[in-house]
């Protein structure tokens, strides 16, 4: 299986509870086209560094403990949602502490680049919590769905009436109706106070999703 690191934040269990209650409710009127991620599994990803060898771990867990010590705590909250060209669906995170999370990402990325990761493309900070993707399941049953409105409309265009024959529901049509259900969404205040470094395990997890493993955490205890 492979296997891989990232660092993230976890929000505490009572900020991921009131987001759960509401995603409970949009869960119940979508379909299988929407792959929901575990809730202990909720995390922010700070920086994503692939696969990596147990020494280039070494020196990322070392920075990322430097990181920390001379890092504050600073205060988020789960706020909004979007999607990322309709495959994954995700809570924004805002609040007081925003740019201080868009510093500490950029620190924790140079934590990757210094142990000689190759980081890809530095790209805008998007802070995101990953709720659901499409699911294998629903790709398949969409291409289905298509395929049977294309041939409903060839048939309807034989009689005349092809605009009576409506399209089918789809899983982008689904994440579009949870990322307007959850735009709504504010959560609670709460205080982001370490960095976790975490392996990720495709393939481990349940439903065959990836399992992730906590390897070592870096209490932010620089002064504000």
């Amino acid at each position: 299986m492979a296997t891989r690191l990232f660092a993230a934040i976890y929000p505490p269990e009572q900020a991921l509870d009131e987001a759960a209650h509401l995603l409970d409710q949009v869960r119940a009127e979508t379909g299988i086209g929407l792959r929901w991620m575990p809730l202990r599994q909720w995390h922010i990803t700070c920086a994503f560094y692939g696969q990596s060898s147990a020494g280039t771990a070494a020196d990322i867990d070392q920075a990322l403990a430097r990181i920390g010590n001379g890092y504050p705590s600073f205060a988020l909250s789960l706020q909004g949602a979007g999607h990322f060209g309709h495959r994954t669906l995700w809570l924004g995170v805002g609040g007081a502490g925003e740019d201080q999370l868009a510093r500490l990402s950029a620190e924790a990325r140079q934590a990757g680049e210094a142990a000689g990761l190759e980081m890809g493309p530095e790209r805008a900070f998007t802070p995101h919590l990953t709720v659901a993707r499409r699911s294998v399941r629903g790709r398949f049953r969409d291409r289905q769905a298509e395929r049977g409105h294309r041939r409903q409309v060839r048939q309807a265009r034989k009689h005349g009436f092809a605009e009576d024959i409506p399209p089918p529901i789809l899983g982008t049509d689904e994440m579009d109706f949870a990322v307007r259900a959850l735009s709504i969404f504010r959560g609670r205040t709460f205080v982001a106070e370490e960095l976790v470094l975490v392996e990720s395990t495709l393939g481990d997890g349940p439903g065959g999703g990836a399992h992730h493993q906590p390897l070592a955490s870096y209490p932010l205890r620089g002064a504000a």
